[in-house]
């Protein structure tokens, strides 16, 4: 998995998980330290009408991640595939923030 873009509002972001999946979406919003938002605009059937995003949330305890991922044309397969997904990728993520750890695409489950 790569992703690659520039984190700026209107530019192209390309998602290449395999050939299969080599899906591009646009920066709708981006603030520094606040927000990162996405829309797809050439992925899976169910993906394309979708944004998701990043907002990041102070508190007295240290940054929170508040994350979604809205516009789905329905709860299908797909859909919850994709929830699990995410949550899978979100726990890589804080574990990666609070340990360093980073494992690799090809042993992700």
């Amino acid at each position: 998995m790569r992703c690659t873009g520039v984190p700026e509002k209107g530019a192209e972001y390309n998602f290449y998980f395999a050939p299969e999946y080599n899906w591009y979406g646009e920066v709708v919003e981006c603030k520094p330290n606040q927000s990162f938002h996405i829309k797809m605009t050439s992925a899976d059937e169910d993906w394309d009408p979708t944004t998701f995003g990043f907002d990041l949330e102070e508190s007295s305890e240290g940054t929170g991640i508040k994350f979604w991922h809205k516009d789905w044309p329905e709860c299908n397969h797909h859909y919850r595939k994709s929830s699990y997904c995410w949550a899978i990728l979100l726990s890589y993520l804080k574990n990666y923030l609070e340990n360093g750890t980073v494992v690799p695409f090809e042993q992700r489950e």
